[in-house]
């Protein structure tokens, strides 16, 4: 029987974002694809940014992307909400600006371009302006879901920000009474991003009785003995990246850099999925 590519691209990839309900939102092709275009652009972004605009990668630009994942987040949830159409079409194209992976092109956009006019303005605060930006869009989508003034499960989403918080004191408390380092405020924002992702798994399908989209996610919660385990691996990882980034990014400059560029990562990863669900249980979407 002959390869149908077509038949292959609706029920791996298309049929999964238009027909929720009926398929599964992630499999193992499009995960794999989906993974193989973030490794892609997380390249592509570094390069810009390191050899072409020489931005300096360091705290400052770290906590100038945090609202605009936020804003990815509470977008995302709007979306859920049914506040936002699921698909769009454009000259007779199908497209999901508002789902993965479609969202992240669109945040990406923002980001961009809000860079770009703070760029235009003034050079020397592009980043703070940038970030300004950032903050409006995050505040913008985050009182439309205000507005729906319901919070059916705002304990457990109370309970999830605070194993997050106590994650990433934990770890504070290590780097300060064990290892004697002093952690950094980008050390924090990754262990609470990354924990924050997996409590609010843990709980949201533990006690609120939502369930896993994600392939590897499920692998793990099936085979490692629930959402627990899918939390204690999240927080485990986390810590692992940071000393593992301490220890193998510290002898110059663009080591600096390229540490605070892979920790931002790990911390989009954590913080945009992880705000996103969080956000979703306590409104009960």
């Amino acid at each position: 029987m002959a390869f149908d590519l077509s038949s292959f691209i609706n029920e791996y990839f298309i049929y999964p974002m238009r027909y929720p309900g009926q398929y599964a939102p992630y499999n193992i092709y499009n995960t794999a694809a989906f993974a193989i275009i973030a490794i892609v652009a997380v390249y592509c972004i570094y390069w810009a940014i390191i050899k072409h605009l020489r931005l300096k990668i360091d705290g400052n630009f770290f906590f100038a992307a945090v609202p605009f994942v936020l804003f990815g987040a509470f977008l995302r949830v709007i979306q859920d909400a049914a506040l936002l159409p699921r698909e769009v079409v454009v000259a007779g194209i199908p497209l999901f600006p508002f789902i993965t992976p479609g969202i992240y092109f669109l945040v990406f956009f923002v980001l961009v371009a809000g860079f770009t006019v703070s760029w235009m303005v003034d050079k020397k605060k592009a980043v703070g302006n940038s970030a300004k930006v950032g903050w409006l869009f995050a505040a913008v989508s985050f009182l439309i879901l205000l507005s729906r003034l319901s919070f059916p499960n705002a304990a457990i989403g109370i309970g999830i920000i605070a194993i997050a918080t106590a994650c990433s004191a934990l770890f504070r408390f290590a780097d300060r009474k064990v290892f004697k380092i002093k952690t950094e405020r980008i050390e924090l924002a990754t262990v609470f991003g990354q924990c924050l992702d997996g409590a609010a798994t843990f709980l949201g399908v533990g006690f609120a009785g939502y369930g896993e989209q994600h392939v590897v996610g499920n692998v793990v919660m099936s085979g490692l003995g629930g959402p627990v385990a899918f939390f204690i691996l999240k927080a485990v990882f986390a810590f692992a990246v940071i000393h593992v980034a301490r220890r193998e990014f510290s002898k110059s400059e663009q080591d600096t850099q390229a540490r605070t560029f892979l920790l931002l990562l790990i911390a989009i990863f954590g913080l945009g999925p992880g705000m996103r669900d969080l956000v979703r249980i306590t409104l009960g979407v």
